[in-house]
């Protein structure tokens, strides 16, 4: 069933969306920067729960004097779903951190967008046209250049798995958003993330040191406000629409692997990275275009 909302066809919900993927993004990315330095420390399972359970804080931060309006929903299994998915694609990034470059993870990671590209037709009626699955294509090739650059390797696969995890996480957004409001997204998302992290402390738990606890609230809160920026945006317009915006961690990832790493990315990546992102921008102004024309 092909949903037509004027909120999130029209160009104002474009606009909209696009602010706020970008902001969720810039998030993302430190928080997931912050991840990595204490995953050096402690347990990949510790830091997920604490991802998680920032995630509900927010949640329930922003829903007060909301209540009924937050817990409201008739799709309670998807909710679930979702968060299943995301929880495997964050273990799965986080688990990845230390054996692959940060820039190397997070452009792998940002095949996502083409996974949503393909999905988006079948699984939510977002249809797309032949030159943007031309341009998905081009895509995941540059990809695929940064995954396996002369050599395979079994964390490539895992980066890879996890990207497709979470554009399962992306489209159940995606659906719920026709139906559920943004609170109760966020809500659910970091309940359902929270417990089902929760049994992971009792597998190996360290007491976080008090330098460390700072860190581990920006992880939290940061995740979770990024969360609420992605739910908001994905209600404002089409996910083929805005997924492609997620290239341009392809761009601030390497500054991160740089500035807190002194990673050099490979001459590969900056190839790689110019192929996905001419791919991203040509696709978000197919999609621009093909939106006005309907107007």
């Amino acid at each position: 069933m092909r949903w037509d909302s004027a909120a999130a066809e029209s160009a104002a919900g474009v606009v909209q969306g696009a602010i706020l993927v970008t902001i969720s993004l810039l998030l993302i990315l430190v928080t997931n920067a912050a991840a990595r330095e204490l995953t050096t420390n402690y347990p990949a399972g510790e830091v997920l729960f604490v991802r998680f359970l920032g995630a509900a804080v927010v949640a329930v931060a922003v829903s007060v004097g909301r209540w009924r309006r937050t817990i409201e929903t008739r799709r309670a299994g998807m909710h679930l779903v979702r968060s299943f998915f995301a929880v495997a694609a964050a273990a799965a990034l986080y688990l990845s951190l230390h054996h692959l470059p940060f820039a190397d993870l997070t452009a792998i990671s940002y095949a996502s967008p083409l996974f949503v590209a393909l999905l988006s037709w079948p699984l939510l009626g977002e249809r797309i046209g032949p030159k943007r699955l031309l341009l998905i294509g081009l895509g995941f090739a540059g990809v695929l250049l940064v995954a396996f650059p002369g050599t395979v390797t079994l964390w490539s696969f895992g980066a890879l798995a996890m990207a497709a995890l979470n554009a399962g996480s992306l489209i159940a957004a995606r659906s719920l958003g026709r139906t559920d409001s943004g609170a109760a997204m966020s809500f659910y998302f970091g309940v359902y993330g929270t417990l089902m992290t929760a049994p992971l402390l009792l597998l190996d738990a360290k007491l976080p040191n008090i330098d460390d606890i700072a860190m581990f609230a920006f992880v939290g809160l940061g995740a979770g406000l990024s969360i609420r920026c992605h739910v908001e945006a994905f209600r404002r317009a089409a996910a083929s629409v805005l997924a492609p915006i997620d290239y341009l961690a392809v761009i601030a990832a390497p500054m991160l692997g740089w500035m807190f790493w002194a990673e050099s990315p490979a001459a590969s990546l900056a190839v790689a990275g110019a192929i996905i992102i001419l791919s991203g921008v040509l696709q978000l102004q197919t999609a621009r275009r093909s939106i006005g024309a309907t107007r």
